[in-house]
């Protein structure tokens, strides 16, 4: 799931008519001394950082003039909470309250549901609430078909003791938070506490949301930078990462089956890319059903890129295990470090020990030189699935012997045309996903072939390797 700062919040409930306290989310002192000057009155100063239990932690303040605003904001920006640095406040009005409750939407596994819940009583966590007064905290399943009506919004709210108009008042407000929380597929929505002010409207004073990670691309207003759950903003790498799978939602397991292994290289780069790493392990089978010698080759084409420069141990158990072992093990030579290859049989914990004992005895080759440029005499290229780019130099594969691009290509898309790889489907259908980017071409001509074939795989984010400057055609 991936979490909303309260200011998102609430723009999601303004959009449905919900009020919220007048106010803004700003990044300087100086926004938020002129916001206080245009609130005019006393104000709540809110750190946002996902954190619980803000007040405790001194993150939230009050002030009654702007240049105690600028004060407070000038000592929470840029204060680092936990792996949270502070880089934005919430400054808002400060209400007169007579009342305070909590509503909250949540995916229930269980139910296969949406569920509303209320409580009479609001201001701590609804854990809490249903410990200490059971009586006044109520669910509702929802029909998701149906939503949340009136009817059902007024008897969840009786079953807390509140009647009158008070009851019809909260019975006309929670179909609108609900209406919130379903239209940008929260898994979980609260509004915490909602409060009935001197003036007798009700406000949210919070609003904490977290969004599927698998519908984050449907609602690009919101501006999520990366679907995923974080107790911090994410890191350069992890948006790289990212990056690497964002758009892509075919998820099925033929698609996974087939493409794990430049999944397996992208990470695997990503990875090397950090400073200071001493070792690699890679354990378990990334897809059980999947032939691992696709992610040894993801592995092996990564190291030769990187020019791995630190011991790697890899324990690969699953399918073809053996295959894939042979596969990592020929690779040594082809970059500076050592690795090994395990399977299944061996334990997690040896391979760990293993891989310690490589790094003590392991000296990193200084300024190891990078991995030679690709400039094919005679290119012959095509696009691939996810951006890459496929290049054979015909020069050189007119006098290779093995052809073995064509004789390892899993999805049998090559075919030797007068002593050549050529395809034997339009450029079109492999861009579209006739090309798994199963990596053999490129893997296996290099070990057993001319190494006339080259794979570009772009990153964003990290620089590119191999000096492919070819364009697919």
């Amino acid at each position: 799931m991936t979490r909303l700062h309260e200011y998102q919040g609430k723009d999601i409930l303004r959009q449905f008519g919900i009020p919220v306290p007048k106010g803004a989310a700003v990044a300087t002192p100086n926004e938020a001394r002129l916001l206080a000057i245009g609130i005019g009155g006393p104000v709540v100063i809110k750190a946002q950082a996902w954190v619980t239990g803000r007040a405790g932690q001194n993150l939230i303040h009050f002030a009654d003039s702007p240049d105690e605003t600028a004060a407070i904001a000038a000592d929470l920006l840029g204060r680092q909470v936990g792996n949270f640095r502070v880089d934005r406040i919430l400054v808002e009005e400060r209400l007169k309250l007579t009342r305070e409750f909590y509503v909250g939407v949540i995916v229930d596994d269980a139910a296969r549901a949406p569920v509303v819940i209320f409580s009479s009583r609001g201001g701590t966590g609804i854990e809490v609430i249903a410990a200490e007064h059971p009586d006044q905290v109520a669910r509702q399943v929802v029909d998701i078909r149906l939503g949340l009506r009136e009817f059902e919004a007024r008897d969840l709210v009786r079953r807390t003791g509140i009647d009158g108009d008070l009851q019809t008042q909260l019975a006309a407000f929670l179909p609108k938070f609900y209406t919130a929380a379903r239209t940008y597929e929260a898994r979980t929505a609260e509004i915490n506490p909602l409060a009935l002010t001197a003036s007798g409207e009700l406000v949210a004073l919070d609003a904490r949301f977290t969004i599927d990670d698998y519908a984050v691309y449907r609602h690009p207003d919101l501006g999520i930078e990366i679907a995923r759950e974080f107790d911090r903003p994410p890191t350069d790498l992890e948006k790289i990462a990212w990056n690497v799978e964002k758009n892509d939602y075919r998820g099925t397991f033929y698609f996974i089956q087939m493409q794990m292994d430049f999944r397996v290289y992208r990470a695997a780069r990503i990875i090397l890319s950090q400073q200071g790493i001493d070792g690699y392990y890679a354990g378990g089978s990334g897809v059980a059903s999947q032939e691992q010698f696709h992610s040894a080759r993801g592995l092996v084409k990564a190291f030769m890129d990187e020019q791995l420069n630190v011991p790697a141990v890899l324990r690969v158990g699953g399918n073809a295990e053996d295959q894939a072992k042979a596969i990592l093990l020929r690779a040594n030579g082809a970059f500076p470090a050592p690795i090994e290859a395990y399977g299944r049989d061996d334990s997690p914990d040896s391979c760990v020990e293993r891989l310690q004992t490589l790094v003590d005895s392991y000296t990193p080759a200084e300024n190891p030189p990078p991995r030679p440029p690709f400039a094919p005499q005679e290119p012959y290229s095509f696009a691939t699935v996810t951006g890459g780019t496929v290049t054979y130099d015909h020069a050189v594969c007119r006098t290779c012997v093995s052809k073995a691009c064509v004789q390892t290509c899993v999805p049998q898309i090559l075919s030797v045309v007068n002593d050549v790889p050529v395809l034997n489907i339009a450029p079109e259908q492999a861009k579209k996903g006739g090309c798994t980017e199963c990596l053999a071409c490129e893997v296996e001509c290099h070990f057993l072939g001319n190494r006339g074939g080259r794979i570009f795989l772009p990153i964003a984010g990290l620089p590119d390797v191999g000096g492919n400057d070819v364009h697919s055609d």
